[in-house]
């Protein structure tokens, strides 16, 4: 008697509980890739990007928003929600500014800090600020340390005007750019 040879390519395949499993696997590939594209557009307002991210060709996200009323629902949330950040960015930009750290010969300058450091008796050390409950010193000694990076904050005015002229473009339109060289701020 001869076995019946399987096709495991086709096995299954008339079998409806297998056809409905796949579907719903397919369902939920689909909108975990639709949940990440809008994640990723919230935090960079970018299609291109965020369907690299996605996994996603960029053309797939505008066929969900031809075909999909409640994704179109989400993309319009997502959208405003990328406005308000590069909004927010803009501001802060403009009041507060991008910190530009000082550099002398290529290096990172750093403040200096003045720390004691502690021998204990047990024969390891720890910084004065740092000391276990209760140890005993057998020496201190006050040692250099690097502390945090040195820089300044540079503001951006345009970037506070682009904030200004998108909230309120009847009295900060774009006629209302500040006056001065192009580049300077």
């Amino acid at each position: 008697m001869k076995k019946a040879r399987i096709d495991r390519r086709t096995e299954g395949i008339n079998d409806p509980m297998k056809q409905a499993e796949t579907k719903s696997i397919k369902k939920r590939t689909m909108a975990r890739r639709k949940a990440a594209f809008l994640r990723a557009f919230r935090d960079n307002g970018s299609v291109t990007s965020s369907a690299r991210l996605a996994g996603i060709d960029r053309t797939t996200h505008y066929e969900w928003l031809a075909h999909d009323a409640t994704y179109k629902e989400a993309f319009a949330m997502a959208t405003e929600m990328a406005q308000g950040a590069a909004l927010y960015e803009l501001i802060r930009r403009g009041r507060i500014g991008e910190f530009r750290p000082f550099t002398y010969q290529g290096r990172l300058q750093y403040a200096r800090r003045e720390r004691t450091l502690c021998t204990l008796a047990d024969g390891t050390t720890a910084f004065a600020d740092e000391l276990p409950q209760g140890a005993s010193i057998i020496e201190r000694r006050t040692v250099t340390t690097r502390g945090e990076m040195l820089g300044v904050y540079k503001r951006d005015a345009r970037a506070l005007w682009a904030a200004l002229a998108t909230m309120l473009p009847e009295k900060y339109g774009a006629a209302v750019w500040p006056k001065g060289k192009k580049g300077t701020h």
